[in-house]
């Protein structure tokens, strides 16, 4: 906590105070969270009221600044509250690597790695409510290595009601959990957990609830995203015209092909991440008895879905500074290196977003190479993250054990 308190005031001292780069604020979403958050103390209903495209969890999350003094602006306080949660997120990860290892000596790593991260990931943690995902991934990786299979899904179902994404760790609990009757209980707890939260809006609203589903299934090529990257390259390099659009609240690519990219990767995206789980599977006997090598796993999947979606947002890197945190900590040297190159990855990203995002847009080629070369980074972990589970034993061996 102390060394969150300490990166924060460096942030704010720096971006805010001194604006010695872009502004603290630069290029915010929270401008439209306030949107929100003023709609909703008016009254107004999620889904029927106001096209909503989270979960049902993110609105508090909006709506709490405006719980405030009036005095209090509302963007300072929605970023205290993201501070706040990255405090959290960063102590559990660290006592996620206390019960790990013997010792402090782990744990320190932690805390140290998560607060390098944050840092070099500049104030973006404060200005987008991703941190919230990577608190609740944080708490799950504790009760993970605590074995509270129940609770690690409960607090998957809730990720799933604030960004849907935590969903497809579900099946990883599963795999190690093991037993059928723990499997059953499991997935009733995420039910459960997952859909209270929408209960409310689906009999106010009949079916808008489903424009969450519908908004991101129907969105374009990011401009950010992976799949991106060659015709970004392509413009830079040879020329090959591209079109930036406007629309979904960013910025998309249209070159000739993406149209069908977009659409190969909405199957091509839950088919790796299906393939990477036989990997899982097959190694799941290793994986019951060897608690730190889960976390490794988690990261992989993670990843993979980064990699592999036809949207990428800098945030996203926000849901893994807990695995972050604990690979970099960890003893052996292959985790470390992962650990390091999403640092990096984190330090890559604030060099192009948000003071050359524009620049981006317009196509000019050092934005281009920067997004380029942050990608390649991203991919290169997540390819080594697979590698690494691959050669995970397929039997548990004697020196790695649950504590």
């Amino acid at each position: 906590m102390v060394l969150q308190g300490i990166v924060w005031w460096v942030l704010v001292h720096y971006f805010a105070t001194r604006r010695i780069w872009y502004g603290f604020f630069d290029l915010s979403d929270i401008s439209l969270y306030q949107s929100y958050a003023e709609q909703f103390a008016r009254g107004a209903h999620l889904y029927t009221d106001v096209s909503f495209e989270y979960p049902p969890l993110a609105a508090p999350l909006m709506w709490l600044p405006k719980w405030l003094p009036p005095v209090t602006d509302y963007a300072w306080a929605f970023a205290a509250e993201m501070m706040v949660l990255c405090a959290a997120a960063a102590a559990f990860a660290t006592a996620t690597a206390a019960r790990l290892a013997r010792g402090y000596a782990r744990a320190l790593g932690t805390a140290i790695a998560f607060a390098l991260v944050t840092l070099l990931a500049g104030p973006i943690a404060a200005n987008r409510f991703d941190i919230a995902v990577g608190l609740d991934l944080a708490i799950f990786m504790y009760c993970m290595a605590r074995r509270w299979w129940w609770a690690a899904a409960a607090l998957l179902g809730v990720g799933f009601a604030l960004k849907l994404m935590p969903l497809l760790l579900l099946p990883l609990v599963l795999v190690v959990a093991a037993k059928p009757w723990r499997m059953v209980r499991i997935v009733l707890t995420f039910v459960v957990t997952a859909a209270l939260p929408f209960i409310p809006h689906v009999f106010r609203s009949g079916q808008a609830w489903m424009y969450i589903f519908r908004y991101h299934a129907s969105r374009p090529l990011q401009i950010e995203s992976m799949s991106s990257t060659p015709y970004l390259l392509a413009h830079a390099l040879v020329d090959q015209q591209v079109l930036i659009g406007n629309s979904y609240g960013s910025q998309s690519l249209t070159a000739p092909g993406t149209e069908t990219l977009a659409s190969v990767l909405m199957g091509a995206m839950p088919a790796t991440v299906g393939g990477l789980y036989l990997l899982v599977w097959r190694r799941r006997h290793y994986l019951r008895r060897s608690p730190s090598d889960v976390g490794l796993v988690a990261f992989g999947l993670v990843m993979t879905f980064i990699c592999t979606n036809k949207v990428f947002s800098p945030q996203f890197l926000m849901w893994v500074f807990p695995f972050i945190a604990l690979l970099a900590s960890t003893p052996r040297p292959s985790r470390r290196i992962l650990g390091g190159l999403l640092i990096t990855a984190a330090l890559v990203t604030q060099t192009e977003f948000p003071s050359r995002y524009w620049d981006l847009v317009a196509l000019h080629t050092t934005p281009i190479l920067l997004v380029a070369a942050r990608n390649l980074i991203l991919v290169t972990s997540a390819l080594f993250a697979v590698v690494l589970i691959w050669r995970l034993p397929h039997k548990f061996r004697p020196g790695a054990h649950w504590p």
